[in-house]
């Protein structure tokens, strides 16, 4: 296999598992920002423990991103 092919094989690994990463991050923010709800915390003050939008926490909460 010429050198070209292995790195764009390498390339699409790396962005792969950097997307894969970036998701499991937000997963875990929303996990997160469910729980806090439960506990009669605002979506404003969620928003900022888990340091997203306030728009993004209220769609999590209402069921809206799925």
């Amino acid at each position: 296999m010429c050198q070209a092919i292995r790195e764009m094989i390498q390339d699409g690994f790396k962005e792969g598992f950097m997307e894969g990463f970036r998701e499991g991050i937000l997963i875990s923010k929303k996990e997160m920002a469910l729980s806090l709800s439960t506990m009669d915390m605002s979506a404003e003050k969620i928003a900022e423990v888990v340091r997203v939008s306030v728009a993004l926490v209220r769609d999590w909460i209402s069921g809206k991103d799925e």
